[in-house]
């Protein structure tokens, strides 16, 4: 069974006391041999050396406890079996600690007095720190420290032992309420760094899926661009076949009715080539079939070109085409280009009933523009940027000006 979260922060939370032990091993072992130094010429070297003894295999031990089970708290069984060993170990340190006070301060030396209260007295501040992530860890530590301390200040006798008795006392109780709120701090950076992980994890598996996504994406777009391809390719020749023998059969007789009808099937013939054709080059772009080959090359040819193409369109609708002459070239792809334009001149002729088309070329700075003006009804301004979407065409009627069958 996977950790609860409550289970996750008490890890985190004992590790940082578990790191706390290992690093605090040199400043235990500086402290205690200087308390060897400063009483080994007024305490019996039995006693001091068992204390010391006594000190030294706790921290050691302690320490290496804390490396070997550092990683294996994650498991909220072995969180709590290693918990209460350093509670243990806490309250031996704390007893260990407190008995120097036994040792030392019968000897009533005002100077060795104070160093042992003061050296106390910083190991429970230090305390604060390092076990306030488990706060009742640091109740392990001062408890006994501070009975043993109040004890034998106490024993001395005299209002200003007393006094210090009662003061270690208070002195334990204020430092717990540092404790407390560090504790609630810790706690709060904990369920932070859980909250922002668990944003990083849900941002990278958003951005997979998105990968995902767009890579299937892709996939089904050129699947679908090289279906239609194919079927484009496949459907032309039907229809160009179409078109041959709609023009044999406009060379036989036929009565009025029946001639009305084939220029009916023709016009629509011709419709649904240009249409082919335009689904057909549009697919070869979409599949990257077509690589832009750039060359130098006039303007003018190409125009005249498509002029000399559809020119005979404009003239059986009545309309005006003209192409201005230029002397521009430029460099582009000639091919392409000519699809392009190709396109435009025939939706301008197609969507145009009375006036004219002009396609004209002007220098613009470095480059050069190349535009196609019509009389026709127009796009409405409110659709312009909707014509540059896939196989989007507008829903106006008026621009479905095809013969009716």
């Amino acid at each position: 069974m996977s950790p609860s979260q409550e289970d996750r922060i008490a890890a985190e939370q004992l590790r940082l006391v578990l790191d706390g032990v290992t690093q605090s091993v040199a400043v235990g072992f500086l402290v205690s041999t200087l308390m060897l130094a400063v009483l080994w010429e007024l305490v019996p070297h039995a006693v001091l050396l068992g204390w010391y003894g006594a000190f030294l295999v706790e921290r050691f031990g302690a320490a290496a406890y804390a490396r070997r089970v550092r990683e294996a708290v994650g498991e909220p069984d072995c969180a709590r079996r290693v918990e209460r060993v350093v509670f243990a170990s806490k309250i031996v340190e704390g007893a260990i600690l407190g008995s120097l006070i036994w040792i030392a301060l019968p000897l009533q030396i005002p100077a060795v007095s104070i160093l042992t209260m003061s050296l106390l007295g910083a190991t429970c501040s230090n305390g604060v720190s390092l076990l306030a992530p488990r706060r009742h860890l640091y109740l392990a530590l001062v408890v006994p420290v501070a009975v043993l301390a109040a004890g034998t200040l106490w024993s001395l006798g005299g209002a200003p032992y007393r006094a210090l008795a009662v003061c270690s006392i208070l002195f334990v109780v204020g430092q717990y309420g540092q404790v407390v709120l560090a504790s609630r701090r810790v706690r709060e950076s904990i369920e932070l760094r859980f909250e922002n992980a668990a944003l990083v994890e849900q941002l990278r598996a958003e951005s997979a899926a998105a990968h995902r996504a767009r890579r299937d994406a892709e996939h089904a777009n050129t699947a679908k661009s090289q279906f239609l391809a194919a079927a484009s390719h496949d459907l032309r020749q039907p229809v160009h076949a179409q078109g041959l023998f709609l023009q044999a059969l406009s060379q036989t007789d036929l009565a009025a009715p029946q001639r009305r009808i084939l220029q009916n099937a023709q016009t629509a013939n011709v419709a649904s080539t240009d249409m082919l054709n335009t689904l057909l080059d549009f697919s070869r772009l979409e599949a990257g079939v077509i690589t832009p080959r750039r060359r130098a090359f006039e303007l003018q040819p190409l125009l005249d070109k498509i002029e000399n193409d559809l020119a005979h369109l404009a003239d059986a609708k009545r309309l005006i085409y003209r192409t201005p002459q230029t002397d521009l070239a430029i460099v582009s792809d000639a091919a392409l280009l000519e699809l392009v334009l190709r396109n435009l001149v025939l939706n301008a002729i197609r969507y145009t009933e009375r006036g004219g088309v002009l396609i004209g070329c002007r220098r613009r700075g470095a480059g050069v523009s190349i535009e196609v003006y019509d009389t026709g009804i127009g796009i409405p301004v409110d659709q312009r940027e909707d014509i540059f979407r896939e196989f989007y065409q507008l829903g106006n009627p008026e621009r479905d000006r095809e013969p009716e069958p």
